[in-house]
């Protein structure tokens, strides 16, 4: 009788320990979705712009996927673009990665195709992450035009070759 007992209490136990683990699960869920929601109060931007970028962290913070794996800002200097990418960062809980021209762009060929790696190695180690490529023109121009020299096309393919997971392991 005293065996069964305690695995009768120890049944009950687990069931308040797996309910208590679901309404943490449930708690920490709601304060993901509370600060997405708060996405918007440090930047100012259309509210039809807002929800667009807000459904779009929704499902990256749900790893569905159908989130985008990647997201372009464009306008003017100083309209907020880089406020807006590291208010999503924060928002959705993420490594903030920023990056220009001069981080990317080295002085011999060879150099430029391992600093993206090296760049990208970084980026994987500090998941979930955005990586942030202010002034993105001058890295990724016109590809193959007149103007690209020979740093700025390695750029480009080890960018690309990084971004669509070739060389990364496990295919993230």
């Amino acid at each position: 009788h005293y065996f069964v007992s305690l695995e009768k209490h120890s049944k009950e136990f687990l069931d308040e320990l797996l309910l208590l683990k679901k309404r943490q699960t449930i708690q920490e869920h709601l304060q993901e979705m509370e600060a997405i929601d708060r996405f918007g109060q440090s930047v100012f931007l259309p509210e039809p712009i807002q929800q667009q970028i807000r459904q779009m962290m929704y499902l990256f913070k749900k790893g569905d996927l159908a989130a985008p794996r990647g997201l372009l800002l464009y306008g003017p200097p100083g309209t907020g673009k880089t406020l807006i990418a590291k208010s999503i960062a924060d928002s959705c809980g993420c490594a903030f990665h920023p990056v220009s021209v001069p981080d990317l762009k080295m002085g011999y060929l060879g150099q430029s195709g391992q600093a993206v790696r090296k760049l990208w190695k970084k980026v994987r180690q500090n998941t979930p992450a955005i990586l942030f490529v202010d002034e993105c023109e001058g890295v990724f121009g016109s590809r193959g035009g007149l103007d690209a020299d020979g740093l700025i096309a390695e750029v480009v393919q080890a960018f690309l070759a990084e971004w669509d997971g070739v060389n990364a392991k496990g295919g993230t």
